[in-house]
């Protein structure tokens, strides 16, 4: 199989990933959203350094310091972009903080990507951006209240921000570095786990975490922080960022109809045509001339 294929799939696999997050697992976690992706972070760290420990491959972490600043900056992008996308969920309806915070493909796709990548900008690309954002519309519009420019949808354009700033630099990194993927992630769990640290130890200082949502909260962060990352990590050394960003776009799309099957939330026409024009804006962005 060719190394661009496997790229694909493994980014395929981690978005599924973010899917199952989105619809089942966050709700199934009864703590507020800092706290989920503060443990989660902290539990996706130490998850990746026993794995480095048991591979003894503990060495390769001093490696990677002479790329320890975009290594850094990978982590704190990403600790902003989503906790600030958690708050906008908290803030604002999740339509509107949902809307905003996948502007991220076009973000990457006219700015970010032209800029740290030097990748030209294709008219596929835009075109794919454009059809995903408007599946997304059609999918949220007509939840979308009259109060939509409030501090919430601010939030969620922010965490679009840098949501598209980390891609096209881990991109960058995984294209013109050896740094392995679980040292790469070990940053970027470690990052925002320090960034968290503060809401972790007051509510477990408050007694309010139990040994029931600590489980949860570990599983959460293995799985989604842990291993998903490293397959992302891994896709994007194989697969061009403005691709990847579009397939982002298959979350909302997986969540959505998880929701639906575990917790049977509404699935209606307005979702389904809209998650049809997601789909053919991730196919669009990927296939071949």
């Amino acid at each position: 199989m060719k190394q661009k294929s496997i790229g694909y799939i493994e980014i395929i696999i981690a978005v599924f990933i973010w899917a199952i997050s989105s619809g089942i697992i966050v709700r199934w976690i009864d703590q507020r959203a800092e706290i989920i992706y503060g443990v989660g972070a902290m539990a996706g760290f130490i998850f990746v350094y026993i794995w480095l420990v048991l591979k003894k491959q503990t060495k390769k972490i001093p490696e990677s310091y002479s790329d320890w600043k975009s290594l850094v900056l990978i982590g704190l992008f990403i600790g902003l972009n989503n906790g600030l996308f958690f708050i906008a969920i908290k803030t604002t309806t999740i339509s509107n903080a949902t809307l905003t915070h996948y502007l991220e493909p076009i973000l990457l796709v006219l700015i970010f990507a032209p800029i740290i990548l030097k990748q030209k900008i294709k008219r596929k690309h835009i075109f794919a951006s454009a059809i995903g954002f408007a599946g997304l519309l059609v999918m949220f519009g007509s939840q979308i209240n009259s109060a939509a420019l409030n501090f919430g949808v601010l939030l969620g354009l922010m965490s679009a921000v840098f949501f598209a700033w980390h891609t096209a630099i881990e991109s960058k990194l995984a294209i013109t570095t050896k740094i392995d993927p679980l040292v790469e992630v070990l940053y970027k769990n470690g990052v925002p786990a320090l960034m968290f640290t503060p809401f972790v130890i007051s509510k477990f200082a408050a007694g309010g975490i139990g040994s029931d949502d600590l489980s949860k909260l570990i599983f959460f962060g293995v799985l989604v922080l842990g291993i998903s990352f490293v397959l992302l990590y891994r896709g994007l050394a194989k697969v061009s960022s403005q691709n990847a960003s579009v397939i982002f776009y298959g979350e909302p799309v997986g969540a959505i109809i998880l929701a639906w099957i575990i917790w049977g939330e509404q699935l209606s026409l307005s979702i389904i045509a809209g998650g049809a024009l997601i789909l053919a804006a991730g196919y669009l962005a990927v296939r071949n001339k």
